[in-house]
């Protein structure tokens, strides 16, 4: 018994499935477009990351387009070693399942390519940014170098010996922005210190990252100054005083925390709250602040929705003590209540997604595909091989005339070109509808011995016969005379009916 057919056909729905949608979802690298941002670093970082989706996306189209590969053999194998009247009943299937899965892979290896194409380009302009990069570090050391040069690596101190060694390792490390924002100055502070401040550099260079790396509100207090070595150390000065007190950093902090709020009632948006309260609270906590206060505590609780609230002053009144209830055990609660109800989120959605997917499983498992348009008169009613507008006698032409590919039927290449597979049929390097196989078999019904004599000589009497005058007796050239005899209108030549 010859092995089923539709196994093989859910398979190629699914591999075809997949791979059509990678291909769909890659338009937009196409077409993507380099962009020009202010920052480098910001720009490179950008390019580097699509580099990666660009590679991975190649990965996976070409492990897609392998599998269509395999369910395609696996399909004409299967259908080859059925019998030749179950190939008939599928025959017309069979060739709209090959003629859909050839195309796809056609469009997958021209998707490839342009990836291809697009990843040089993406590459050669991060190089470009890098080398651009590495030359005006080169100009700043030569700066740097002619105040330095008196002055050997046996003269240096061991840690500012090992110090350069090691940032000459090191990448290019992007200073923070700073905008005026009083919680952000010491995060700044520190990475501007330990990176600028206290490096061994021209005092001009120190003031030149300073001002790079100012922003808003900080830049126009810097800018009250004029830009000269000696005002360098006025304006660190005047930043640390406005900014770096304590008292401000804290009343800040404070009021970020009144006007923290929720984004809305979900529990991930729950969730991003917490997060956020947490920050600022250990920042509180760092600057000396204390969090347990009531009225801080309070002010926690009630920006969370009504559940949350609820449950925590069931567990508040659960404690021998008020004093009791601090932070940390605030903190922890409302961490439990949020992860549980997260948990039981996921495990509906988990016995959801069965009955949310399966009439798409379902879809798909049936097998219906699109019929592919025909080629000659553009209809969606039959396919190419059966078309009647264009006859098989005249489709080659129609195919050379239009410039369209003689064994896939596509413009843009010829058929040495083409990497399609050939005729379904009969193997060679053509089109399905070109096939001389489709043309109708001329078959004549053999004759028995009994019938043979008869036919001949019915043929002898049906010969071409030159009349000779108005007698009955006629002769056929070069031949003895020979009687006619007429026959009736509506006989038949062979049956004699």
């Amino acid at each position: 018994m010859a092995p089923p057919l539709k196994p093989c056909k859910t398979r190629l729905t699914k591999a075809g499935n997949t791979l059509e949608e990678l291909i769909n979802d890659t338009q937009h690298l196409l077409t993507y477009t380099v962009p020009v941002l202010e920052n480098e670093e910001e720009t490179k970082d950008l390019l580097s990351t699509k580099k990666k989706i660009i590679q991975q996306r190649q990965a996976n189209i070409t492990s897609a387009k392998l599998s269509v590969d395999a369910a395609v053999s696996n399909f004409q194998e299967t259908f080859s070693k059925m019998d030749s009247r179950a190939q008939q009943e599928e025959q017309a299937s069979q060739e709209t399942y090959l003629d859909h899965d050839w195309d796809l892979i056609s469009t997958a290896e021209a998707v490839l390519c342009k990836l291809a194409e697009k990843e040089i380009e993406v590459s050669s302009t991060l190089e470009n940014l890098e080398q651009a990069a590495w030359r005006r570090q080169r100009r700043l050391q030569n700066e740097v170098a002619p105040q330095s040069s008196n002055e050997s690596p046996r003269q240096m101190s061991p840690f500012s010996y090992a110090s350069s060694q090691i940032q000459a390792l090191l990448p290019r490390l992007q200073l923070p922005k700073f905008g005026g924002r009083r919680h952000e100055w010491d995060t700044f502070w520190a990475i501007f210190k330990a990176n600028v401040d206290e490096q061994p550099i021209p005092t001009m260079i120190k003031f030149n990252y300073l001002l790079q790396a100012l922003v808003g509100e900080a830049r126009q207090t810097a800018a009250q100054f004029q830009i000269i070595e000696s005002n360098y150390q006025a304006v660190m000065d005047t930043l640390l005083k406005k900014y770096g007190r304590d008292s401000s950093i804290i009343e800040d902090l404070l009021a970020q925390l009144e006007t923290c709020k929720a984004d809305g009632p979900s529990t991930k948006q729950q969730a991003i709250l917490l997060e956020k309260l947490t920050a600022i609270l250990m920042q509180l906590t760092t600057k000396g602040q204390d969090v347990n206060q009531r009225i801080i505590l309070d002010m926690v609780m009630r920006k969370f929705n009504t559940d949350i609230q609820t449950k925590v002053l069931e567990r508040r009144e659960r404690l021998r003590d008020v004093s009791e209830w601090t932070w940390s055990v605030l903190q922890k609660d409302l961490s439990d209540m949020i992860d549980t109800k997260e948990q039981i989120e996921r495990s509906q959605e988990i016995i959801k997604k069965p009955s949310t997917l399966q009439p798409a499983i379902k879809e798909r498992s049936q097998g219906k595909r699109p019929v592919p348009a025909c080629i000659y008169c553009k209809r969606t009613n039959h396919r190419s091989l059966e078309c009647r507008t264009v006859p098989i006698t005249e489709r080659a032409a129609f195919l050379a005339r239009n410039q369209l590919c003689l064994n896939c039927g596509k413009p843009n290449h010829r058929a040495e070109d083409c990497r399609s597979q050939g005729c379904f049929k009969c193997g060679r390097k053509h089109h399905s509808s070109l096939c001389r196989s489709n043309l109708p078999p001329t078959t004549t019904r053999p004759f028995n011995d009994q019938e043979r004599p008869r036919i001949q000589q019915i043929s002898q009497q049906n010969r071409p016969i030159i009349n000779q005058g108005s007698g009955n007796n006629q002769q056929i050239r070069g031949r003895g005379p020979l009687q006619a005899r007429p026959r009736q209108a509506n006989q038949n030549v062979v049956t004699l009916e």
